[in-house]
């Protein structure tokens, strides 16, 4: 029935006040659409981890922000400046812009796929009005899927003009290249306070590779609970939990132990 509208009416933009902030999205978009379901919360064990770190006053980059839902999440919590949200797909852009200007917000936008490298050149593939599951050429098989080259960018290029003493806090959602974007970190990753959030969503994003990566450079890695607090985890649990998830699943990384700081994440 979607698609028979959706030929009828062309794309149709709904928007939807949740929390504090107010949130469009195509009507016809599968992903963000359940946003409508009267009872649907999104990712709330996200939510509640989300909402006590952003207490402790860290510095937010939403690193795969689609249309920008965590990012004026977080600004809900923070001032503009202290919130960088990043977004390869040009058309996800113009929609990600779109919803921090309709909140008369500020954060600073960045419109280039996270890699281990600056500027080079990228082939990013998207499918049909699913804006949710875009991704590298190669990383994932669309049907009928169109491609735009788009310039990378990394996590060192990005944070090494912050202040270095407060803590960073990073969703890391883009669909399979975690690991070049950890290695986009360069030595930060032993100078700074980070934490991430990375949703693991189906096979091709390899949670255990990429887990498996974090703990060799002494990562320690958790699992988030419905309530948002944190059970730390080796990989090959998060590849357990994983496989009996229905639906996505989230987990954290922290580079306490590189640091020398034993204690984990406020919860």
């Amino acid at each position: 029935m979607n698609n028979i509208i959706s030929r009828i009416v062309g794309q149709q933009i709904v928007t939807r006040r949740i929390h504090n902030f107010d949130f469009s999205f195509d009507l016809f978009d599968p992903y963000w659409n359940l946003l409508l379901a009267k009872n649907f919360i999104y990712e709330p064990e996200v939510e509640a981890f989300l909402r006590h770190q952003l207490d402790q006053n860290p510095i937010f980059i939403d690193c795969g922000a689609n249309y920008g839902f965590w990012t004026l999440f977080a600004l809900d919590h923070l001032d503009d400046g202290d919130c960088i949200s990043i977004e390869a797909s040009p058309k996800t852009f113009e929609q990600l812009k779109r919803n921090v200007e309709l909140n008369d917000r500020h954060p600073r936008l960045i419109n280039r796929a996270i890699s281990s490298s600056h500027d080079d050149i990228l082939s990013f593939e998207t499918s049909g009005r699913n804006h949710a599951g875009a991704s590298i050429s190669g990383m994932k098989k669309f049907k009928n899927a169109r491609s735009t080259d788009v310039r990378t960018t990394d996590l060192r290029n990005i944070l090494s003009d912050l202040p270095t003493n407060r803590p960073f806090l990073i969703k890391l959602d883009v669909e399979g290249a975690e690991i070049d974007a950890v290695k986009g970190l360069g030595n930060l990753v032993y100078d700074l306070h980070i934490t991430i959030v990375y949703e693991e969503v189906d096979k091709f994003c390899e949670v255990t590779t990429f887990l498996q990566s974090l703990t060799d450079q002494r990562w320690r890695i958790w699992n988030i609970a419905p309530d948002g607090s944190l059970v730390e985890i080796d990989h090959q649990s998060a590849r357990e939990i994983a496989s009996r998830a229905s639906g996505p699943t989230n987990f954290v990384a922290t580079n306490f132990a590189a640091t020398s700081q034993e204690s984990a994440p406020a919860t």
